[in-house]
C-alpha cells in the first residue's frame, strides 16, 4: 500500500522512512524525510491535497540532544535488579548500549547464576554476528515447566525494546523465561552507528 500511495502522488519512495504502516487509506502515518527536502515533499502534498504536520523538526539533533543528557544522568544509572542475591551483574540502563554490552551482560548473569541463567545461540544474523538468547528459571534443569517468550529488537530503530528486554525482572513465577533482547542485530547496530535522518 506505500508503494500504491506514492505511485498515486509521485511521492518519491526513496526519500521516505515510514515510521508506521499504512492500513487504510485517510489513515495518519509517520514518515521520516532528509531536511534537505522538507520543501519538496511539502509542495507534493499541496498538489495532491495530503494533510501533514511536522512533528519531529529534526530528529538528528533530538537524538543527539538526548544522548548528551543520558551522560549527565549517568551518576543516577539504574541497574538491574536481579531476583538472586546481591552480588548482581550491572547493566548501564542510561543509554541504548551496543549489542556486544548486551551479550556481555547476559553471560555475566550465566556466570554468576548458573542453575538460573543459560546464554544459548538462536542462529547468525546475515553479517554473521551470533543472536543470542537467555533462558532464566528457578531451576534450569526442572522438566515440565510453561515457557514464556520475550524477543524484542525487530525492527532496526527500536532501540527502547532491546533496553527493556535486557532487563526484564522475570521473577520466575513457576515459568521457564526465554529472552532474546535483540533479534535484528545488524539493524540496531547500523543505526547506532548512523543517526542521522538521511539513513534509512
Amino acid at each position: 500500500m506505500t508503494n500504491q500511495l506514492c505511485q498515486q502522488t509521485n511521492l518519491p519512495t526513496k526519500l521516505l522512512n515510514f515510521w508506521t504502516e499504512i492500513v487504510r487509506t485517510n489513515s495518519p502515518v509517520d514518515v521520516m524525510i532528509p531536511e534537505k527536502s522538507v520543501p519538496y515533499i511539502e509542495k507534493l502534498c499541496q498538489m495532491n491535497n495530503i494533510m501533514y504536520e511536522i512533528i519531529i523538526e529534526n530528529v538528528h539533533k533530538l537524538i543527539q540532544e538526548k544522548k548528551a543528557m543520558a551522560e549527565k544522568r549517568k551518576i543516577f544509572s539504574r541497574t538491574f535488579k536481579d531476583f538472586v542475591g546481591s552480588k548482581r551483574p550491572l547493566y548501564d540502563h542510561s543509554d541504548y548500549q551496543s549489542y556486544n554490552k548486551m551479550c556481555r551482560f547476559m553471560e555475566a548473569l550465566e556466570s554468576a547464576y548458573p542453575e538460573n541463567a543459560k546464554v544459548l545461540t538462536l542462529g547468525k544474523t546475515r553479517n554473521g554476528k551470533p543472536i543470542y538468547m537467555i533462558k532464566i528459571a528457578e531451576n534450569l534443569n526442572a522438566s515440565g515447566k510453561k515457557g514464556f517468550w520475550i524477543n524484542a529488537g525487530i525492527h532496526a530503530r527500536e532501540w527502547a525494546s532491546s533496553s527493556t528486554a535486557i532487563i526484564e525482572n522475570c521473577f520466575f513465577l513457576g515459568l521457564i523465561w526465554y529472552i532474546v533482547p535483540l533479534l535484528n542485530v545488524d539493524g540496531y547496530e547500523f543505526t547506532r552507528r548512523n543517526t542521522h535522518p538521511d539513513v534509512s
